[in-house]
């Protein structure tokens, strides 16, 4: 599962960049040399790049997501902690000697 998930997603910044580069490169083409064909594969790279970048989006959508999480138990563990800990030494110090 791992090294599909690598070979089907690894690398996206890399991907969407080529892609990119693609997609400009058949669009240049298509204005210079202005056919079906060279229209069809603009449209053809426009639409693998829309297809990865949007993956692309989604992973930081999803890779931020989970570091707010994180940041967000991390807070709740503290709070939890500073309130055991003030619980007892309350208790520390209302004991008598």
């Amino acid at each position: 599962m791992r090294s599909l998930n690598r070979d089907m997603y690894g690398d996206l910044p890399g991907r969407v960049k080529q892609a990119y580069e693609e997609l400009c490169a058949r669009q240049t083409e298509a204005m210079q040399n202005p056919q079906t064909s060279t229209f069809e594969a603009a449209a053809d790279a426009w639409e693998h790049w829309h297809h990865i970048s949007g993956i692309e989006e989604q992973f930081y959508y999803q890779k931020s997501r989970v570091q707010w999480l994180g940041e967000l138990l991390r807070e709740m563990v503290v709070s939890l902690l500073l309130k055991q800990i003030s619980r007892e030494r309350q208790q520390l110090t209302s004991r008598p000697f």
